[in-house]
């Protein structure tokens, strides 16, 4: 039997078994660690999301109707929700698809790196909202006005497309309302009011726009891209650079994208494996980032996060410890690697 298909399988009873994965010594926890971590196969690849997708199961089981303070933390439990089904997903595409015709023809098992990077893509935007809104604003206020930004940019686009989505008029004339109460509340905000009216525009100019991407510095207020948002996370390396606008060449049909479409399917070079696997690993590590998130905004949850096995604190961990100064670590569970 092929060496990597004995670590396959190993790697599978070890993780089905409580009872072995419980005495695995340190030497043995490290070759498990580094067998998934390295997303070097599809098997790996979907390992990593089951530990992601288990973690987040658990924290809604557990924790979704414990009572919260405010709406912006019921939106943010929603928020958690939806990054689960996205895991789910791109777990059940990572199985591949196939198609028997009627007619007769037939599409062998292929994995379509274009439909997984429309899902990264939109996880990519998910995980930097929720940085964005929840645990990059360093006071009240701030989270505050970049909160209420984003809620007034969703209800003003569904004004705009009302008649598409056939919305009552009671409901548009409600949420209209609630558009302007929403800028009433900034504008009452102390942060607001000490702000240069320059600054004041700009929040203005975003309400007016439809937007909330943008960061305080200082009592400076900075506009951001998609792209940008991933600057305040602190991250030590460069790994997400550029992957919005990789991502967007998939989501969009871009001239790249169907010229690689053609090329990827090559028998000779199966390249959607490998284009396959190097999603996988911005997806890690976006899913790594938001569970660091995650637990910021509701600290109790590291109780559960701290119960789950040391195996999978560490993997849940891994790229959000690589990527981050190390106040950004979840626990000290790596230590356990010696």
């Amino acid at each position: 039997m092929p060496v990597g298909l004995t670590r396959i399988i190993l790697d599978h009873i070890i993780r089905h078994n409580p009872t072995l994965r419980k005495f695995m010594n340190k030497q043995e926890l490290r070759d498990y660690c580094r067998s998934i971590r390295s997303l070097n196969t599809i098997e790996s690849c979907q390992e990593m999301l089951t530990i992601f997708q288990e973690f987040m199961l658990l924290v809604i089981q557990k924790h979704n109707k414990e009572a919260v303070d405010s709406q912006a933390k019921a939106d943010a439990k929603i928020l958690l929700q939806m990054v689960f089904t996205k895991a789910v997903q791109l777990n059940k595409l990572l199985d591949g698809v196939e198609f028997d015709s009627r007619y007769g023809g037939k599409l062998d098992n292929i994995i379509d790196p274009t439909a997984i990077s429309v899902i990264i893509r939109n996880l990519y935007e998910t995980v930097a909202l929720f940085h964005l809104v929840y645990t990059h604003p360093d006071s009240e206020d701030k989270h505050s006005i970049v909160y209420n930004l984003w809620v007034s940019s969703g209800l003003s686009y569904r004004q705009r497309f009302s008649a598409t989505f056939s919305t009552s008029v009671e409901r548009l004339t409600e949420e209209a309302q609630i558009i302007d109460q929403i800028k009433s509340e900034i504008e009452k905000t102390e942060l607001f009011q000490s702000l240069s009216e320059p600054n004041k525009g700009k929040i203005n100019n975003k309400l007016r726009a439809k937007d909330y991407k943008i960061c305080f510095e200082g009592n400076e207020i900075k506009f951001l891209s998609w792209q940008d948002i991933t600057s305040t996370m602190n991250l030590k390396n460069d790994l997400f650079d550029h992957m919005y606008n990789y991502f967007s060449l998939y989501a969009h049909p871009s001239n790249v994208s169907v010229f690689q479409f053609d090329q990827m399917f090559s028998p000779e070079s199966q390249d959607f494996i490998g284009l396959t696997k190097t999603s996988m690993k911005y997806c890690s590590a976006l899913l790594s980032i938001f569970t660091a998130d995650y637990i910021k905004l509701f600290p109790h949850i590291i109780e559960t996060y701290n119960a789950m096995e040391i195996q999978d604190q560490i993997l849940l961990n891994f790229h959000n410890h690589m990527m981050r100064p190390e106040t950004f670590s979840i626990n000290d569970s790596w230590k356990a690697l010696g």
